[in-house]
This record gives C-alpha cells, sequence and structure tokens, in this order.
C-alpha cells in the first residue's frame, strides 16, 4: 500500500525549490560520485529510477553511459526529456511505477538515488527490489542511496529543527521525526509559493543494514556493501547510506 499520494510531493514545488538547492554543476558531482561507484566502463547501460526530472541520467549519459530513466511522474519525465534533447542526449525516458518497471532489458546497474527507496508498505518496497533484480545482468550492480536508519534514530532523543529551503519570498519546511516501531521517518512539509501556503505529510521506510541484507538477498542479490556517500566508511554518525550489491 502507497503511503501517500505522490503527485502531492513530486510535482511542480519539488522542483522548484530543489533546484535551488542542486544546481546543474551539484548534480554533475553527484553523477561523477555514482560513476565512481559503480566503476563500470564507458558505455554501460544504466537504469535510473525513479528518474525525476533527469538530476541524474542526463549527467550521467553526457559522460558516456547509456541511460534509461523511469518514473511515475510525467511532467517531470517531459522536462528530463527537453533538456536531454536540448543538450544533444540520447536518452529514453519510461513513463512508470518502479514496482513494474516497463522494461525488460538487462542492465549492468540499476541506480535509486536520493531518497528514492521506501515510500511503499515493506510488500511494495521489497517488491521494488525484485524488480531491480530482475532488469540487471547477472553480476549487475544494484546502487541505492538514502539516510541512514541508525543516524534515524537521533531524532527521537532531541528536537529535531526544520530543514527550510529558500528560494525568493518562497519556503519549503520540513518538520521530521522517525518512528521506531515502523523503521519510517515521518515528515510533515509545509510549502508557501506564490503567497499560497498548503500541507504534505508523508513517511519513508529507511530499512536497517540487517533489513537491507535481508531483503536484498531475498530479492535475488549477493554481496552487499554498505557504505557513506563518497565511498567512506559507514558510522555511527553517517547521515547518508548507500548500498550495493550484486545480482546473483
Amino acid at each position: 500500500m502507497e503511503l501517500f499520494e505522490a503527485g502531492e510531493l513530486f510535482d511542480d514545488d519539488y522542483v522548484w525549490f530543489y533546484d535551488e538547492v542542486y544546481p546543474a554543476a551539484r548534480s554533475a558531482a553527484e553523477a561523477a560520485e555514482v560513476v565512481g561507484l559503480l566503476g563500470l566502463p564507458l558505455g554501460a547501460s544504466i537504469l535510473v529510477v525513479p528518474c525525476g526530472h533527469g538530476r541524474i541520467s542526463n549527467p550521467l549519459t553526457a559522460a558516456g553511459f547509456v541511460v534509461t530513466g523511469v518514473d511515475s511522474n510525467e511532467s517531470f519525465l517531459m522536462r528530463a526529456s527537453f533538456e536531454a534533447q536540448t543538450s544533444g542526449l540520447d536518452v529514453e525516458y519510461l513513463l512508470g511505477d518502479m514496482r513494474d518497471i516497463p522494461n525488460d532489458s538487462q542492465f549492468d546497474a540499476v541506480l535509486c538515488w536520493f531518497t528514492s527507496f521506501g515510500y511503499f508498505g515493506d510488500d511494495g518496497n521489497r517488491q521494488v527490489l525484485r524488480e531491480f533484480a530482475r532488469v540487471l545482468k547477472p553480476g549487475g550492480t544494484v546502487l541505492i542511496e538514502t539516510i541512514n536508519e541508525a543516524t534515524a534514530h537521533l531524532l527521537l532523543e532531541s528536537p529535531h529543527a526544520p530543514s527550510i529551503v529558500r528560494r525568493g519570498e518562497d519556503t519549503l519546511s520540513d518538520y521530521s521525526s522517525f518512528d521506531a516501531d515502523t523503521g519510517r521517518l515521518v515528515c510533515d512539509r509545509t510549502v508557501i509559493r506564490d503567497g499560497l501556503e498548503r500541507h504534505v505529510e508523508f513517511a519513508v521506510r529507511l530499512p536497517s543494514v540487517e533489513e537491507f541484507t535481508d531483503w536484498l538477498a531475498q530479492a535475488g542479490f549477493q554481496d552487499p556493501v554498505f557504505s557513506d556517500r563518497q565511498g567512506k566508511p559507514l558510522t555511527q554518525e553517517s547521515f547518508r547510506l548507500v548500498v550495493m550489491a550484486t545480482r546473483a
């Protein structure tokens, strides 16, 4: 069961504010980080899911990889495709659900970046991993980047100031807490844009390292590796979690 209506969260407001936080140079740097983590030769095939508005998939294509992007938001895909075409990039963009990926190709890697995993119930999240395995070549790599569950526990122990993004007179504020019983980061988002205010609540499942290990094995993966960003060792202070595993 989906925990929220995706269109309420990933919409034009999302792009408006995160364009400010993630300019092109930062997105290119993250794409380079992905390339370094995967260690694939140029020309390798990468599925980016969800791909959003092409923030990572277009730079990966520019770096010399064959990229397919899947997302459930048609307006995001239109922007991603337009920016790819404007830059002379050949990227395949497909409308679809990450629990039922509309592609039967066998990719060298599947990328799920920037806390894009965990927006469904546990059955749905495990189905996502099974789909990742289905579209990977044997020996292919899945790469997931999210919030470290071990650090999220700290939100229970001390008051958590809101995360605020400002763009001109507009603001996006997230008040977050961690529900240890369900393993979910729960967020109350307030958007004020063009003088109008709206609210949306959502939750993101943050599997622990132990849960990820179990879920990946059940989905058909082996040899999971867990780290912080930039390949740094994972510690109890690591806010981000990078998960890599190999399709059996």
